[in-house]
């Protein structure tokens, strides 16, 4: 409704705040009475009136008017949110918090938040649904900008399938149900909550632009909770927690190996590999750490019993090399493994002690550089040790980078061998036409 703004006009509708403000919950939710908000704005009833005919009319103006200039308590704008969030000092984590108190307190604090709580309890209300919806929508702009500058910033995109509105509802929906809840239970419901709940999801929602894995697929972790569990629980029965020997080790990988092979490593479950194994899942869980750890200890002994093929030469360069390519035949063979490796390099899986294991290929490739170094084919300076991780890690990104079909134009590995020292590699001799 447009109407000429007047200061009896103006003071009435800022009368809702006051009244709502201080109003009991019973009265929160009966409505407004023209009576009282006449009082409380110093005029008469038929000064209400005069304005809106009805009480209906007065709400649809009072919700243009607290949408004005923005529905929220946006207690930063876009510029001094980017001054305060992008500058140098405390680490960002703790100045995001901070910045997520300063948010829900400024809720709690501004007297026009009771009657939007009231006003969407309306939101049925066919007379007031448009009204709310541009409401909603001028704060989701507002806010949006904010959080798409930080974003920015920070080199952060919104994970599909999610979309930039859909972040700014939950975030504004938990700061809200945080500033209500502390409204009535202080103690049990403090303001830090929502700073935490705000990260967390900002922690899987958002993305960096060349993370290019789904809500969904982050969200795929949550299929390794069941094998995490006590094992304990709802069984009286003595938990057995000796070790596996290495023969039910092998006979554990090997079952692996054949599922995967058979219904696919994402499918593979350590439920079902205790059940065809007869292994209960705590053992196995102790065992490899982790599915990303079982994972890990299936390539470790791939690789292993493929090195075991191989019959030194008298070229200890191709030597080396050889046993490179079965490394990398092997991540890409099954892409999981270069994943799961990752994962657990990173923190966000768990992997049993190698010296559980009777098998490490590692020291054969460690021998295979130090032969190659001896004999002069390498840098006699660089330590072999060194070398071989640098070797494995250049191995690992390298194969991730084709899972996510970015794959490098140039032989990464090649590149740190020549880097080594290495002769160029011999290319095969095309037949003879």
């Amino acid at each position: 409704m447009s109407e000429t703004a007047t200061p009896a006009r103006q003071r009435m509708l800022d009368a809702a705040l006051r009244i709502w403000g201080e109003a009991s919950t019973a009265d929160l939710f009966a409505g407004l009475s023209v009576t009282e908000v006449a009082r409380s704005a110093g005029v008469t009833r038929s000064t209400f009136y005069a304005h809106w005919p009805t009480t209906a009319d007065y709400l649809r103006d009072l919700v243009d008017h607290l949408a004005d200039p923005v529905w929220g308590s946006t207690p930063t704008d876009a510029a001094s949110a980017d001054a305060v969030l992008g500058r140098g000092g405390l680490r960002l984590l703790e100045r995001l918090l901070a910045a997520s108190d300063q948010h829900v307190r400024a809720l709690i604090d501004d007297p026009a938040f009771p009657v939007r709580l009231a006003l969407m309890a309306r939101a049925g209300d066919p007379t007031l649904v448009d009204g709310l919806r541009t409401a909603q929508h001028a704060a989701a702009d507002a806010y949006g900008r904010q959080t798409a500058q930080l974003n920015t910033l920070w080199g952060r995109v919104v994970r599909p399938p999610l979309e930039p509105q859909h972040l700014l509802m939950l975030l504004e929906a938990m700061a809200e149900g945080t500033a209500q809840r502390h409204r009535l239970d202080p103690e049990r419901f403090p303001t830090s909550v929502y700073g935490l709940a705000a990260m967390s999801l900002l922690l899987v929602a958002t993305r960096h632009p060349s993370d290019n894995r789904t809500v969904h697929e982050v969200l795929e972790v949550v299929n390794d909770w069941p094998t995490a569990r006590p094992a304990a629980v709802a069984s009286s029965s003595p938990i057995d927690t000796s070790p596996l020997s290495d023969t039910e080790i092998r006979v554990i990988l090997a079952e692996a190996r054949r599922l995967a092979d058979s219904e696919g490593w994402i499918e593979l479950s350590l439920a079902r590999l205790a059940a065809q194994t007869s292994t209960p899942e705590s053992r196995i869980l102790q065992a490899f750490g982790s599915r990303a750890g079982l994972a890990l200890a299936v390539y470790l002994l791939a690789v292993q019993e493929r090195f075991d093929l191989v019959v030194p030469s008298d070229d200890p360069m191709a030597d080396l090399r050889a046993l490179l390519e079965i490394k990398i035949d092997e991540l890409q063979r099954t892409s999981v493994f270069a994943q799961s490796i990752a994962a657990i390099l990173s923190g966000g899986s768990t992997y049993a002690r190698p010296h559980s294991f009777d098998f490490d290929p590692r020291p054969r490739f460690v021998a295979a550089i130090e032969r190659a170094r001896s004999s002069g084919c390498l840098d006699p300076t660089l330590d072999a040790s060194e070398l071989a991780t640098i070797l494995d890690d250049t191995v690992l990104v390298s194969n991730l980078r084709l899972t996510a079909r970015n794959a490098l134009s140039i032989d990464a590995v090649e590149l740190v061998l020549r880097g080594a020292g290495a002769a160029p590699k011999a290319e095969p001799t095309p037949p003879v036409a």
